[in-house]
């Protein structure tokens, strides 16, 4: 019989040279960047349309914001990681200035929209508020009104020409309706 060869197991550590540490360093930084760049046409498709006046829209447009902040994060996380023996050139300087500079009117930014959210929540609250009351006071009315309809109920016609009126369906089963009758009323 075979025997299976065992795998083979380096004796020597394996060593990271100074020239693939670089590369590996610039690789994360060009991702970075590109991550930045696919943010940017992210936050352009969130942002477009604006409905400055419509609060449903700026609460969803703070949400989506909010949820898709992660990708600036790493992408400036990776712009800015620099291993301890890289030396940083004028031009690769003038490039991180600019985006240490841009983090924070875009942390200003964010800051400023928990306010607007708050703001819009409140709105939303109030509008849905105002809409349940108005629903409420409609079905009130109408419950009001087939009452009236049903106290002066005296026949089986009169009850099935009430319940015509209120567009309610019957599957077929025999139902009996015992609201202030002596007797049931079969329909």
């Amino acid at each position: 019989m075979k025997t299976k060869k065992s795998g083979k197991v380096p004796t020597k550590p394996i060593t990271i040279t100074e020239n693939l540490e670089r590369g590996s360093f610039a690789l994360l930084r060009l991702i970075g960047y590109i991550l930045l760049l696919l943010s940017l046409f992210d936050y352009l498709a969130i942002l477009f349309p604006p409905q400055l006046t419509n609060p449903n829209w700026e609460f969803q447009t703070i949400t989506r914001l909010v949820d898709h902040v992660w990708s600036i994060l790493l992408g400036l996380t990776f712009i800015f990681l620099f291993n301890q023996s890289s030396v940083i050139n004028a031009k690769q300087i003038a490039v991180l200035k600019f985006f240490s500079w841009l983090a924070l009117p875009i942390g200003i930014i964010y800051l400023l929209m928990l306010p607007l959210g708050i703001n819009n929540s409140l709105t939303l609250y109030r509008n849905i508020n105002n809409q349940f009351a108005t629903q409420q006071a409609q079905q009130q009315e109408q419950l009001q009104q087939i009452t009236e309809g049903l106290q002066g109920v005296t026949s089986p016609q009169q009850l099935n020409g009430i319940v015509s009126s209120l567009n309610i369906t019957l599957d077929g089963e025999t139902r009996y309706l015992a609201i202030n009758f002596p007797h049931k009323v079969r329909f």
